[in-house]
């Protein structure tokens, strides 16, 4: 999921604030040779000190309230209402034309940053910003950040103000940034060598996942119609499963019935192509829903229970849950993780008769738990859910599939760690009881499909010492898969089919058959 200005941007931009240990009216240290602009402990977060541009106080998504420096005398040297322009002495606080608005000032990268982080990779030396040591500070300097925070949100309530949605959300969002910011101080006690940022899933790079240690491993068969799929076929009848007996013959009969009729998958996929407006995610969302709901359909009629999940929330940095507070460490690096996947397809092979019989009640009763079972909106309570936790931890029977929609202006392998963070946060959870997540990316005509696994590794033992494990965690990928269409627009009834077979392969087989299978692909 995209946003603007994300909780993790004002925790990580306060948190850098209250490391720094000076105060707003000093100047920056000069930069040591060598150093890059923008970066190092010299830097004011998220602002250049290239030469020629107006160094920005250190604050967080919204400038502080005069009352937060009541022995200072506010200029515009602490608050520079344009880009690139040095600061003149002399106007007092605030400048005209600023009041509240958040403060800008261009990257080195050439753009502009909001509340002084920005977008991930734009103004840093090396595309990437480097890891923040949280290291102990004064115990003045937390509450110096969490004071900015709370002279925010006095800055904004008014009555006059109140009223504003826009004002309401801001104000919600800076309560939740306090709690993340205590959590993020409680983390960076015990793990004071630890360098820790806290970020949302949409903002997260590869830069990030490698700094906590992931691999990504691109498969580089791409004839997905002449071998991949043939052996998708072949392996959903291997498993000795009543559901999977006659599989080949069920699904043959299924796409014979909807490939032909004006309501099947592909007329509807080339009708959403010919009359839905092109903004660029909502499109792709409905194409999205099309190919799922259809592959829904086929669960049932194969007898068995599916269900999706949109906007499942996964991990939190404002919850006392530890389920949902999600930091992933490496030896060097940590990540608290923050979001909500798009998507998530849960599938299991059993049917309501067969749920009852698990949950030692009636077939009404178990249809009765199914339908309180979709009100569920966090992985922690579809994992914890009362009367499901046994189903759901049960890596033969069900599945869990996470699937992220982008925008179609965008470059869809770019945001391959998006959905990676995600599963990997998704397998902290102590109820998942799996090491392996499929995953699928897509804009609704390019797909990419892949998995997240996670491997115990020994370390060489030293004598007379114990024994030590390490945990590798890996992401496999295919190469983009695109629908085609024709000069006259009409869609390719072949790439619809590809795509539904992936999809259903990806939702009901084991982790264990997929990662077998995409290990025997070259």
């Amino acid at each position: 999921m995209d946003s603007c200005v994300t909780l993790s941007d004002i925790i990580d931009s306060d948190s850098r604030s209250s490391r720094s240990g000076r105060s707003s009216n000093q100047p920056p240290p000069p930069l040591a040779p060598g150093q890059a602009s923008g970066s190092g402990p010299g830097a004011p977060y998220g602002f250049s000190q290239q030469a020629g541009y107006a160094q920005a106080p250190q604050q967080g998504i919204f400038p502080p309230h005069p009352s937060a420096y009541p022995n200072q005398q506010h200029t515009q040297a602490h608050h520079p209402a344009q880009w690139g322009q040095p600061p003149s002495q002399g106007q007092q606080y605030p400048p005209a034309g600023y009041g509240n608005a958040p403060a800008f000032a261009p990257a080195a990268g050439g753009q502009p940053q909001i509340g002084g982080y920005g977008n991930v990779g734009q103004g840093y030396s090396q595309g990437f910003p480097p890891p923040v040591s949280y290291h102990q500070g004064q115990p003045g300097q937390a509450l110096n950040a969490e004071g900015q925070l709370d002279s925010a949100d006095n800055s904004l309530s008014h009555r006059d103000l109140d009223t504003l949605d826009e004002i309401y959300k801001a104000r919600k969002l800076i309560q939740a940034a306090k709690m993340s910011y205590r959590s993020l101080a409680k983390y960076r006690q015990r793990h004071p060598h630890l360098q820790v940022q806290a970020i949302s899933f949409s903002k997260i790079t590869i830069e990030h996942l490698q700094s906590i240690g992931v691999s990504f491993i691109e498969k580089t068969c791409t004839d997905f119609q002449q071998s991949i799929i043939p052996k998708i076929m072949m392996k959903m009848q291997q498993k000795k499963l009543p559901i999977r007996v006659n599989f080949q013959q069920t699904f043959d009969g299924f796409w014979a019935h909807v490939l032909p009729s004006p309501f099947g998958l592909v007329a509807m996929v080339q009708n959403v192509l010919n009359t839905v407006g092109r903004k660029p995610e909502a499109r792709g969302r409905i194409l999205i829903d099309q190919f799922l709901l259809f592959v829904t359909i086929l669960f049932r009629q194969l007898g068995a229970i599916p269900f999706i999940f949109p906007e499942l929330h996964i991990a939190s940095s404002t919850t006392s849950n530890t389920n949902e507070c999600v930091i992933l460490a490496g030896d060097r690096a940590a990540i608290m993780m923050s979001g909500s996947v798009d998507y998530a397809m849960i599938y299991t092979n059993l049917n309501d008769d067969d749920l009852a019989r698990m949950l030692g009640i009636s077939a009404k009763e178990a249809a009765k738990v199914r339908s309180q079972y979709l009100s569920t909106g966090t992985l922690s309570d579809l994992l914890e859910h009362s009367e499901m936790r046994g189903v759901m931890k049960n890596a033969n029977t069900t599945q869990i599939f996470l699937i992220e929609a982008k925008k179609k202006e965008l470059r869809l392998e770019d945001r391959v760690p998006q959905v990676v963070a995600e599963c990997l946060a998704s397998l902290s959870n102590n109820s998942m009881a799996r090491t392996q997540l499929p995953w699928c990316l897509t804009n609704g005509i390019e797909w990419i499909f892949g998995l997240v696994q996670l491997q115990t590794i020994e370390e060489p033992r030293r004598s007379g010492a114990r024994p030590q494990t390490r945990v590798e965690r890996q992401s496999y990928y295919f190469p983009t898969f695109q629908l085609q269409h024709d000069m006259n627009g009409k869609l390719s009834q072949a790439d619809v089919k590809t795509v539904f077979i992936m999809l259903m392969f990806w939702s009901m087989a084991t982790p264990r058959e997929i990662s077998d299978f995409v290990n025997d692909l070259p």
